[in-house]
């Protein structure tokens, strides 16, 4: 009998874990949405950068009129240090 209740505990401790997890997940979510809301009302919008554009170095449409700045590509400038 003993080793029934401890049978049935192991379940519910994943079943407490796995919940934690999700309510975890979706706070995050929702902290993540509010940021994407506010920085939206202050007109940025993300954009995605394809990675052979970010490999090559290419600047993304428009970069110089929306960061105010010129496009420079980042790379490791010492390979002997790990970036």
């Amino acid at each position: 009998m003993k080793n029934l209740k401890q049978i049935h505990l192991m379940p519910a401790i994943a079943l407490v874990l796995i919940a934690f997890g999700f309510y975890t997940c979706n706070s995050l979510n929702n902290a993540e949405q509010k940021l994407i809301k506010q920085l939206k009302a202050k007109g940025l919008v993300a954009q995605v950068i394809s990675a052979e554009n970010f490999y090559k170095g290419i600047s993304p449409p428009h970069f110089d009129s929306i960061a105010g700045a010129v496009y420079k590509p980042s790379y490791n400038e010492e390979p002997e240090i790990p970036a």
